[in-house]
């Protein structure tokens, strides 16, 4: 690719590329496609990209030599990171534990065998404001390290199986957006009550819920919620707040 100054690049996934030959566009910033997980590991140094969507591209890898290991620090001023459709454990690395302080968004999609996140995600991507999970059909929990991510705003999970509950103490400063759907969860932890930062909240599908925790009205902040579930009533008026916005 002899096309230095070009700065959005979407590959169709009929076509073949290699990592290396993608050095050439030192002014990247945005970059979708189609990978395998050993070109994955393989992508070079883009100074500038600050978008990543990667996929996939094929399920006959032996499992032998598979490599799920991604050098995040390869790509310094990565901000946005998706990541879909791999059939094994992904994971982000940085050298010597050094934390990506750059990254704000990641959203991992269709991975077949990720059961959670790493223990130590707050810790590596300090500065992450938005995660989601979704179809991801053997994810059964998050870390219970979710606390050390400070600065998370919003996190979806969507479309698991087994993700039947969330961490007992889910305390997260700055979440402000809660997306929970299509999951068996049983109950929702009390200490979803004391996310004072809370302003929108969606449990869509999620139908063993059968009612909200006892200090639901301490989530001042809440202005929408979304209710798909069983029959889920109000203890009094004053848990709803007159300026919400309910749908159900």
């Amino acid at each position: 690719l002899e096309t230095p100054g070009i700065d959005d690049v979407i590959f169709p996934e009929s076509l073949a590329v290699e990592p290396a030959g993608l050095s050439s566009l030192a002014s990247l910033h945005i970059l979708t496609l189609d990978l395998n997980l050993q070109q994955l590991s393989r992508l070079v140094h883009l100074p500038r990209l600050t978008e990543l969507s990667v996929s996939d591209n094929t399920n006959l890898v032996p499992s032998d030599q598979r490599s799920a290991t991604f050098a995040i620090t390869q790509l310094p001023h990565l901000k946005s990171l998706r990541i879909e459709a791999f059939c094994d454990q992904f994971n982000l690395t940085t050298p010597s534990g050094l934390p990506c302080t750059r990254l704000e968004g990641l959203l991992i999609a269709n991975s077949n065998n990720l059961e959670t996140l790493p223990d130590n995600i707050g810790e590596m991507l300090p500065c992450l404001r938005e995660l989601t999970v979704e179809s991801c059909k053997t994810f059964s929990h998050l870390p219970k390290k979710l606390t050390s991510m400070s600065r998370l705003e919003s996190l979806t999970v969507s479309c698991s199986n087994l993700f039947f509950s969330l961490p007992e103490n889910i305390a997260l400063p700055a979440l402000k957006t809660l997306v929970l759907h299509l999951l068996p969860l049983a109950h929702l932890p009390g200490s979803l009550c004391h996310l004072s930062n809370l302003e929108t909240l969606f449990l869509i599908g999620c139908g063993e819920i059968h009612q909200l925790p006892a200090d639901f009205c301490n989530l001042t902040a809440l202005r929408t919620l979304c209710l798909q579930l069983p029959l889920v009533p109000f203890r009094k008026a004053s848990d709803v707040s007159l300026t919400l916005k309910l749908y159900s």
